[in-house]
């Protein structure tokens, strides 16, 4: 009720008296990433939710369920959640990802998987979006442990958005700042994890793993873990991964201008 209201102040009085569709209203519309308002937040939420339901109940006996899980898939049902990221809201964002977990990897098309792609390439915003990030990665991880998926097309500019990603985090100085500390660690973390799963399938390690700009990138994330993290902070464990254990990365950090202290 509250955002009918919402709506019916925005609407001009012409078109309240006609009923008509107020064309100004359309042109109101804010982005997702302006959509402030908790009321629009509910809905959203609410809206989720029941793409979810058809969504989970889509593979079981009720036909009903499987035709209109398989319409809102060909509406590119997908595309338009991933979109819903960019919501201001915790709310929201945690509801658009657990509805995306009833997808099926055959339901994920290359053009989906290229839009959570194309949502990392947006690291200006890594300090205010961080959670964001660490969703987006989460689902390329289921991604990239299912066989056969969209993921292999596309795994140069996977792996070269996300050791992105990581490098960029590993560069905000948060010293000092327990709760903004936790949180670059854990999207450091969700990096790694990616890329530990990524290195357990040659379609996806190689070679795109260690090319110059990822090693060197590696490297780099190395060094300003060395220099803005502290003492008690804990290891992001990036050795633990294909390009980690390549022993002419590991030795670059051993000497020169980036050796480590």
């Amino acid at each position: 009720q509250a955002a009918e209201n919402h709506v019916a102040a925005l609407q001009p009085d012409s078109d309240k008296k006609t009923g008509g569709p107020g064309r100004n209203l359309t042109q109101q519309v804010p982005r997702f990433c302006n959509m402030r308002l908790p009321q629009v937040h509910r809905v959203l939420s609410s809206v989720v939710a029941l793409v979810e339901f058809f969504t989970a109940e889509g593979g079981a006996a009720d036909k009903l369920c499987d035709e209109v899980s398989d319409e809102m898939n060909a509406k590119e049902r997908e595309v338009l959640l991933f979109r819903l990221l960019e919501v201001p809201s915790g709310e929201v964002q945690d509801a658009v990802m657990k509805c995306v977990r009833h997808v099926g990897v055959g339901d994920m098309s290359e053009e989906d998987t290229l839009y959570l792609i194309k949502l990392l390439d947006d690291d200006q915003n890594i300090a205010t979006e961080g959670a964001v990030f660490e969703k987006v990665i989460l689902q390329m991880d289921l991604l990239a442990n299912a066989q056969g998926g969209p993921l292999k097309k596309l795994a140069e500019r996977c792996v070269f958005s996300i050791v992105r990603v990581m490098h960029v985090n590993a560069h905000r100085n948060t010293y000092g700042s327990e709760s903004l500390e936790e949180e670059k660690h854990k999207l450091s973390q969700t990096c790694v994890r990616f890329l530990q799963t990524a290195s357990r399938d040659k379609d996806l390690r190689h070679p795109h793993m260690r090319t110059k700009h990822v090693n060197r990138s590696i490297v780099e994330i190395l060094k300003k873990e060395d220099e803005l993290n502290g003492p008690e902070d804990p290891d992001i464990d990036v050795e633990r991964t294909w390009t980690g254990r390549n022993i002419e990365t590991l030795l670059t950090c051993l000497g020169g201008n980036e050796r480590l202290r």
